[in-house]
């Protein structure tokens, strides 16, 4: 089978010290604002008050050139557009949005934040219940904790690509929300950084997550199914215990771990997909009341042993290199991989051999060539299982010859191949052929 892609708060306001957990369970962040303090904490924060001024109603800091958002009024209602610098046109660029910047702010509907952000600080915009839009401009790479937890009216949010850290409890309790799209970037989902999104219907997680905190999605009660991507090796204590609407459950080959209680009380669980060995379990993993339908494929090993023995068995046959790629990506396993679902001018093949989302618009996705001088080079990922991968050139194509270029050897860090032509003619044309 052969595929070919052709290439042509701080100032004026008090911050409370509470314990993270206060009394009934109550999940409070370690920061916020309070009305009161111990008498050396006061006197930090009347120091820190002499360096900050003011905007409208925005308190802020410069620090470096750049402008630290460190306050805002807690009665202040409606629309509030953060500006790009301070003051506009002149003054020096918003880049942080402070630690409790926003937090109690309950009357606020909407934030934007500024294109030249990165930084969004821990409770940033804590219990901020009244906001139904926020807008994270690219360029933000940090989310902290509890940056939106208790934005309980907030029905989603785009997390931009740039984003490479979220926080612990960065959306707890943001019942609203319904979907979420963690950023490829993004290496580990902390503690509970999604918990009690009772709301959250569905989540893609990429393949850049190699862990899941403990409680990441626990009491996400309308989740319906999750798929843990290649990658991820381990999956945290009560992960997504009580989600009681879980009937699904894929879980990649890398997985080699599960906590304690991490499925516990999915009560609707119904099936379970493991395509690599059977992951080491804690205690009380799943549901004891409960028996789903487990598949897995003929060669993996563990399933042998409890809890997985008392599973209704499916066998998908043993494993081929393509066929938890397919299942990942909801594709059944005699699904065509010449085939363009999306109709985007890629099909399965390449998307696979090239470590692509085949559900993205692939169109602007492909390696292209870049010219240096005398030379033209063409680099691309080369390290999919049972995946030939061949780089071929030609000076015309009308007469559809095409002659074979030499790949570098060995692959760099990142599994990526190039091959290299001279320009040594008027015309020269590359194509990708993969192989499988």
């Amino acid at each position: 089978m052969t595929t070919t892609h052709i290439l042509p708060r701080a100032a004026g306001r008090f911050t409370d010290l509470l314990p993270a957990t206060s009394q009934a369970g109550f999940k409070m962040p370690v920061a916020g604002k309070c009305r009161w303090l111990e008498p050396l904490a006061i006197l930090c924060c009347m120091v820190n008050a002499l360096s900050a001024d003011t905007y409208g109603l925005f308190t802020y800091t410069v620090n470096g050139g750049e402008v630290t958002i460190t306050d805002y009024p807690t009665d202040a209602e409606g629309a509030v557009v953060i500006p790009a610098k301070i003051p506009p046109d002149t003054g020096n660029p918003v880049t942080r949005i402070g630690d409790a910047a926003f937090s109690d702010c309950s009357g606020l509907t909407s934030v934007t934040i500024p294109s030249g952000g990165t930084h969004i600080g821990n409770n940033a915009f804590y219990y901020c219940y009244g906001m139904t839009n926020v807008t994270i401009p690219d360029g933000v790479t940090h989310i902290g904790d509890f940056a939106f937890s208790y934005c309980e009216g907030l029905p989603s949010v785009t997390i931009p690509s740039s984003v490479t850290h979220i926080g612990v409890n960065a959306f707890q309790s943001c019942s609203g929300l319904t979907s979420v799209t963690i950023p490829v970037g993004v290496t580990s989902i902390g503690v509970e950084t999604f918990y009690a999104c009772s709301g959250l219907t569905s989540v893609k997680i990429p393949t850049s997550v190699t862990s899941i905190g403990n409680t990441a999605f626990g009491d996400c009660s309308a989740l319906a199914s999750v798929t843990i991507p290649a990658g991820v090796t381990s999956i945290g204590a009560s992960a997504f215990q009580n989600c009681g609407g879980l009937t699904s459950v894929m879980i990649a080959h890398s997985v080699t771990s599960i906590g304690n209680s991490a499925f516990a009380s999915c009560i609707a669980l119904s099936t379970m997909h493991c395509l690599g060995n059977a992951p080491v379990l804690g205690t009380n993993v799943f549901d004891s009341s409960n028996t789903f339908t487990l598949y897995h494929f003929n060669d993996k090993a563990g399933f042998d042993v409890a809890p997985w023995d008392a599973c209704q068995y499916v066998s998908l046959g043993d494993a081929t290199p393509v066929a938890p790629w397919l299942l990942l990506n909801g594709f059944t396993l005699t699904t065509d991989l010449l085939t363009d679902p999306n109709n985007d001018g890629v099909n399965l093949l390449m998307a696979y051999a090239l470590t692509l989302d085949p559900h993205a618009n692939l169109s602007g996705s492909m390696p292209k060539p870049v010219i240096d001088g005398t030379h033209m080079y063409l680099t691309f990922y080369a390290g999919s299982a049972g995946v030939s991968y061949a780089v071929e050139s030609s000076t015309d194509m009308k007469d559809r010859t095409w002659t074979n270029v030499p790949l570098s050897d060995p692959p760099d860090a990142n599994q990526r191949r190039t091959a290299t032509v001279d320009r040594n003619v008027p015309s020269r044309f590359m194509r990708l052929v993969v192989r499988y």
